[in-house]
C-alpha cells in the first residue's frame, strides 16, 4: 500500500517527501476540492524526486463540464505530461434522466490526451457510485480511482470500498477523503493498493486585505509519518 499526500506548493511537497511519503498529487485551492496547478508549479514540484499525480480540473464546483472545458483540460493534460507528471487525475459527469452518471465520452477524450500517462478517476466516483466506475474504468482505459467509497469520509464509505475492491481489485483503489489513520488496517483487508490524504494543518498569515488575518492549509510533516507508520505496519 502506498502513500499518497496531496499538495498544493513546492514547501508541501518537500515536507511530504521528507515524511516519508511515496507518491504526491498536485493541485491548487485544495479548500475548493482542488484545481489545476500552474506549470511553473509543475515543473518545481517534479523536482522534488517523487511521482507527482497532477489534478485536472479547470474550476470549482461540479463535474458537469462544457466542450469547451474538455478541450481546456485536455491541453492541461499535454502540458502536464511534458513537464514530467507521472500521472494525471480527471473526472466528469453528466446527467440521464436526471441520474449523475459519468461522462465516459468526455473521460476518454481526456484519457486519449494523456497518450499514455497513467490516469485515475478522481472523486466523482463518488456522485455515481461502484458499478457506474468499474463499468466507466473498462470502457475508457482509467487505470485507478480515487475514492472515499461515496460516504463523507472514509470510514463511513467502508462499504463501498469493499464493493468496488469486489469488482476492480483492490490494487486499483485509491482510498480517500476524510481519511483517519484509524481507517489503514480496514482498507488493508479490502487489498486498496493506496491511500490519500492532505495530511494539513491550518496556519494564521498576513491580511490579504482590509481586516483580520487569513488563515491557510499546509501540509503536516507529522500527520504525514503517522499515516506513513500505520501503512508500513499494515504492509509489514
Amino acid at each position: 500500500m502506498l502513500v499518497e499526500i496531496a499538495v498544493q506548493d513546492l514547501a508541501g511537497a518537500a515536507t511530504a517527501a521528507e515524511a516519508g511519503a511515496d507518491r504526491l498529487e498536485l493541485c491548487t485551492g485544495l479548500s475548493t476540492g482542488g484545481l489545476t496547478p500552474s506549470a511553473g508549479l509543475i515543473a518545481s514540484v517534479v523536482t522534488v524526486g517523487l511521482p507527482v499525480r497532477v489534478l485536472i480540473r479547470c474550476r470549482e464546483g461540479d463535474f458537469a463540464y462544457l466542450d469547451e472545458e474538455i478541450g481546456l483540460m485536455a491541453e492541461d493534460i499535454r502540458r502536464s505530461r511534458d513537464l514530467g507528471a507521472s500521472g494525471v487525475v480527471v473526472g466528469a459527469v453528466h446527467r440521464l434522466g436526471g441520474r449523475p452518471r459519468l461522462d465516459r465520452a468526455a473521460l476518454s477524450r481526456l484519457v486519449g490526451a494523456a497518450e499514455g500517462l497513467p490516469t485515475v478517476l478522481h472523486r466523482a466516483s463518488d456522485v455515481v457510485g461502484p458499478t457506474d466506475t468499474a463499468e466507466t474504468l473498462a470502457e475508457t482505459g482509467i487505470a485507478e480511482v480515487l475514492t472515499s467509497g461515496g460516504g463523507s469520509t472514509v470510514a463511513e464509505g467502508m462499504t463501498g470500498l469493499g464493493r468496488l475492491a469486489g469488482l476492480l481489485g483492490g490494487d486499483r483503489i485509491i482510498a480517500g477523503g476524510g481519511l483517519a489513520v484509524a481507517d489503514v488496517a480496514e482498507l488493508a483487508a479490502f487489498g486498496v493498493g493506496a491511500v490519500h490524504a492532505s495530511a494539513s494543518r491550518s496556519v494564521t498569515g498576513g491580511p490579504t486585505g482590509p481586516g483580520a488575518a487569513t488563515g491557510r492549509s499546509v501540509t503536516a510533516a507529522e500527520r504525514v509519518a503517522a499515516l506513513v507508520a500505520a501503512v508500513r505496519e499494515v504492509s509489514a
